[in-house]
């Protein structure tokens, strides 16, 4: 049984629990494709990460299990850590320290293009 796809199903059996729902309101003021873009990103932000600095205090800060946000954001970005997480404890039981900084880094850039694509799609 997968609970997050469970999880999704019965979000979104409540239209007040729809993603799109909220991106469609707040694309209702665009003027313009720029706008567009701009009020997309924004929604999305509001939803996610709060802000554009991923920083401890504010990361996942406003986040929301709606319908959508489970599917293209929960999902994606806890298979990044569980896969940070195995890297890491298989790098300190081999003693590959610099193996594992390089991966480090590589997950940490994985995990802001994730959520940058997030963002803007």
């Amino acid at each position: 049984m997968d609970i997050l796809a469970d999880t999704e199903l019965v979000l979104a059996s409540d239209r007040r629990f729809l993603l799109g729902n909220w991106i469609r309101d707040a694309l209702q003021f665009a003027v313009s494709e720029e706008e567009e873009h701009f009020y997309n990103f924004n929604a999305k932000l509001q939803v996610s990460i709060w802000g554009n600095n991923y920083t401890v205090q504010l990361y996942d800060y406003a986040s929301k299990f709606w319908s959508g946000m489970i599917r293209e954001y929960v999902k994606k970005k806890i298979r990044l850590v569980i896969l940070s997480f195995l890297f890491k404890v298989i790098m300190l039981h081999d003693g590959m320290f610099s193996l594992m900084l390089s991966l480090n880094v590589l997950l940490k850039y994985s995990l802001d293009y994730f959520i940058n694509y997030f963002l803007i799609r």
